[in-house]
């Protein structure tokens, strides 16, 4: 991959031309950009999401929010969003519509009152069971359509390594 370098970042054509539409628009170095790459494998993830799961009433943030807290009875909004990389705000969004929906259940936390403790009601985990088998059936088509087994798992790693990376261990 070639990367942009910090000239190529700054570097706006002087004329720009007018573009009438979409496919009109030019892109000069950001192709280039990782970030630019990310986002847009990260919204096409989204949209395949949305597809396979659509009927469900599911957004990807709540099946992800619902995972973690199957795997973690009784954590605590400020501790998911530490672990989902979210502000408490979003968590707390989320949270509620999940509750509305009869899939989650908010206590008073045992050891800090002024924090509450967070469970799958018996509804949330029959639901996350189907959910589940949606989720795998979206990483299937999205990522083993177009790469190999060994591809994902180098692919997985190296992500991974750059999530982990001395600069970006608080994202």
């Amino acid at each position: 991959m070639q990367r942009m370098s910090r000239a190529d970042a700054t570097n706006v054509d002087s004329t720009p031309r007018e573009a009438a539409c979409a496919g009109d628009l030019t892109f000069g170095s950001l192709p280039h950009s990782f970030g630019f790459k990310l986002r847009r494998v990260q919204l096409a993830y989204k949209k395949h999401f949305a597809q396979i799961a659509a009927g469900t009433g599911f957004q990807l943030n709540q099946v992800g929010t619902m995972s973690m807290i199957a795997r973690n009875p009784g954590v605590t909004p400020g501790a998911l969003a530490a672990a989902l990389t979210i502000d408490a705000a979003q968590v707390t969004s989320i949270i509620k519509e999940l509750e509305l929906r009869g899939f989650v259940s908010r206590r008073k936390s045992p050891t800090d009152s002024r924090s509450h403790s967070l469970r799958l009601t018996a509804a949330g985990r029959s639901q996350y069971e189907l959910l589940k088998a949606i989720i795998a059936e979206v990483e299937d088509r999205f990522i083993g359509d177009a790469l190999s087994a060994e591809e994902c798992e180098q692919l997985s790693g190296l992500l991974e390594r750059l999530r982990a990376a001395p600069g970006n261990r608080g994202a």
